[in-house]
């Protein structure tokens, strides 16, 4: 059986410190009839209205106006148009200024109603200490980071799988966990997360220095599934990084738990 050579530092990357955003296409929105409705009141068109103005849908992009529409929306507790304008705040946005406090109240607010957009973003912001968030204990904020990525993860949102399979890797917010670290991350590259393959080529580091139990079957890890998908997010940093570690590791066989064979359906070298 062959092992890779290991070298370095075990390092698991999470998903990435951006927010998640419930940016769908519109298709067949009617802009004159939702802006009737917006006006009048209606929730669910003032989020349209905000998302048209968002991303240029039927109409040109408009910070100014998005704004107006979440906040119109987001008054009358909509979880979507909570998140949408926390992001605003977070990022800033044309005369909305930044402020790492309201979006992360405004996050909650999302979060708490079950919206995987507030449910992430909660998360990453607990996980950078942003705003008042920075005043709280590591070990509190991470440990919420992990109850909110879990929330996220639990409705299938790729990043939150990611980030919650990294907690559980690092032993941070949660006690480490190597299974439930591979559970996650095989959720993710279920969906062809190439940060949930990489992470997953990383573990076989602590694996052959005998941290983990034997009774696992090996599975192999081709370092190219990472590559390709760094390489179509334009992650170039990510991409050149696997690309060395291929080179020093060579192609890895990793101990995975049978409970997970799903993963074996997937790779090559089950043996």
């Amino acid at each position: 059986m062959r092992h890779c050579l290991t070298g370095g530092l075990l390092v698991l990357f999470l998903a990435g410190a951006g927010h998640a955003s419930q940016n769908e296409i519109l298709p067949g929105t009617d802009a004159k009839a939702t802006l009737q409705a917006a006006e009048q009141g209606d929730v669910t068109a003032q989020l349209k209205m905000g998302r048209l103005y968002t991303f240029g849908s039927f109409s040109p992009q408009d910070q100014a106006e998005a704004t107006k529409w979440f906040t119109k929306a987001a008054e009358q507790g909509n979880a979507e148009a909570q998140c949408h304008l926390g992001e605003f705040y977070s990022h800033g946005a044309e005369g909305l200024p930044q402020d790492a406090d309201k979006a992360i109240a405004l996050f909650r607010k999302s979060a708490e109603q079950g919206s995987i957009c507030g449910q992430y973003n909660l998360g990453v912001d607990l996980t950078h200490g942003k705003g008042s968030l920075s005043g709280m204990s590591e070990q509190d904020r991470m440990s919420e980071a992990a109850h909110w990525y879990r929330k996220a993860a639990e409705q299938g949102y790729v990043r939150a799988q990611v980030n919650l399979g990294a907690l559980y890797s690092s032993g941070q917010g949660v006690e480490a966990d190597i299974l439930e670290a591979v559970k996650w991350y095989d959720k993710a590259a279920k969906q062809g997360d190439p940060m949930a393959f990489y992470n997953l080529a990383k573990i076989e580091a602590d694996i052959s220095k005998g941290r983990h139990p034997e009774d696992r079957v090996y599975i192999y890890i081709d370092y190219t599934l990472a590559i390709e998908g760094f390489s179509r997010a334009g992650r170039r940093e990510l991409e050149e990084q696997v690309r060395a570690d291929r080179s020093s590791f060579g192609e890895c066989y990793v101990k995975i738990d049978k409970n997970f064979p799903s993963m074996a359906a997937r790779f090559s070298g089950l043996s």
